[in-house]
């Protein structure tokens, strides 16, 4: 069966990085169906992204989770689909071999999967990366939540509302909630040492952001990391050469 995968993209010059490139290219090649909405791409980019892509640009609003309720929409009677994938292009891809065994190939991923599960606020699976398999879907609960999505263009807002809300949402109907990492124990120790001069020193790992905290396993082992680790690193936590690699990859739109 298909996997759809709806893409949320944002640029503010409205480019497209080189590593999302080749990882939608990677996931044409699977066959998945892909619809690319974004609110700012240039001309030049539309022929950068797959033939068989279903491209939208709308307006920037609502932040990533409208998108993503406009390209659900498009994909209309998703009866064909095995499995929905939810992306944003807030992450870098460093290495797609990795990302695509780790995640959109991973066996008996649950209701929902996500890559990487926070405590940060409350406990919930970050949106930047989800999947939902076919009982989740195209469940009332999940449909109706979408269908009452109202665009909110408040960033403190949209988190309460959306990042965690939809977490709690399906976890309280009933719907198994599970993520690709798990840090070990001594992951943890590491990223505890990591926080204790950043003014964190109540928090326990798992409250930690795991895509700030634990950047580094999550890079190990899935080949993936956060724009914005490159862009801000608000703790420092990357080197000069790190920081160089994972730039490199993004090309000329750079980590944005």
């Amino acid at each position: 069966m298909t996997t759809a995968i709806v893409v949320a993209h944002f640029h503010p010059q409205g480019l497209l990085r080189d590593d999302l490139a080749g990882l939608l290219r990677a996931l044409a090649e699977r066959a998945c169906r892909i619809v690319f909405v974004s609110t700012r791409l240039a001309s030049s980019e539309r022929a950068r992204l797959p033939a068989a892509a279903q491209v939208i640009v709308r307006d920037n609003t609502g932040y990533d989770f409208f998108s993503y309720k406009v390209g659900i929409e498009a994909l209309g009677d998703r009866a064909a689909c095995g499995r929905l994938v939810l992306m944003n292009s807030s992450f870098i891809t460093v290495d797609v071999d990795k990302l695509l065994r780790g995640f959109f190939e991973a066996r008996s991923p649950g209701d929902v999967f996500g890559l990487v599960y926070s405590r940060e606020h409350r406990r919930h699976l970050s949106s930047f990366l989800l999947s939902f398999a076919p009982r989740c879907f195209n469940s009332p609960r999940f449909t109706d939540w979408w269908a009452r999505m109202q665009p909110i263009d408040e960033r403190e807002r949209v988190i309460p509302a959306y990042e965690l809300g939809l977490s709690s949402h399906l976890r309280h109907g009933g719907f198994a909630l599970r993520r690709a990492y798990h840090a070990t124990a001594r992951e943890q120790w590491t990223a505890l040492r990591r926080a204790w001069p950043t003014a964190k020193r109540t928090l326990v790992p798992l409250a930690l952001n795991p895509m700030l905290f634990y950047w580094d396993f999550v890079l190990r082992d899935f080949g993936v990391a956060k724009v914005e680790l490159v862009k801000k690193d608000p703790y420092g936590f990357l080197d000069q050469p790190t920081r160089g690699r994972l730039v490199a990859v993004c090309g000329a739109a750079g980590a944005a």
